[in-house]
């Protein structure tokens, strides 16, 4: 079997660039396109909580997760230009799951994160919730061990 388009979650939890170097491997091996996906989870506010918070507040946390998704693309740009991988990084906002499964339709693997019970993340679940919308094959990257020979016989 070969890939030729690879999409990896890029998230704000502990063990992403795991998954990235995983999936760089991967995109190298075998000569794919490499999608990242960070997915812009803002809070949602109860609205009699933000009818008294100054907008100033509201929008400077809007600001500060955007600018993780910025640094994340930062980080991911310089893996991919440093393995010489055709790659795209994708911010999108909304659902994990929506987001990173629209784009895994369009795509021959999705790579995820298996959840870190010392590290819980938001998007804990996302596997799971992929494996029933995206219609893709989906490696999930454990939080523990060495990747290194993901896609290869020993």
């Amino acid at each position: 079997m070969t890939f030729k388009d690879i999409v990896v979650h890029q998230g704000e939890d502990t063990h992403a660039e795991r998954r990235l170097n995983a999936s760089l491997d991967l995109a190298k091996q075998f000569n794919a396109r490499l999608t990242g996906v960070y997915v812009l989870s803002y809070p949602t506010v109860p609205g009699f909580v933000q009818s008294e918070l100054p907008n100033e507040i509201i929008e400077q946390r809007y600001n500060e997760i955007r600018a993780g998704g910025e640094s994340r693309r930062a980080d991911f740009d310089a893996a991919a230009n440093r393995e010489d991988i055709t790659s795209e990084f994708r911010l999108m906002e909304g659902d994990a799951a929506d987001a990173v499964a629209m784009c895994g339709r369009y795509s021959d693997l999705l790579v995820v994160g298996h959840p870190d019970p010392d590290h819980p993340a938001m998007t804990d679940g996302l596997a799971e919730a992929l494996l029933l919308a995206s219609g893709r094959p989906i490696l999930v990257v454990p939080y523990t061990g060495d990747q290194s020979q993901i896609g290869r016989r020993s």
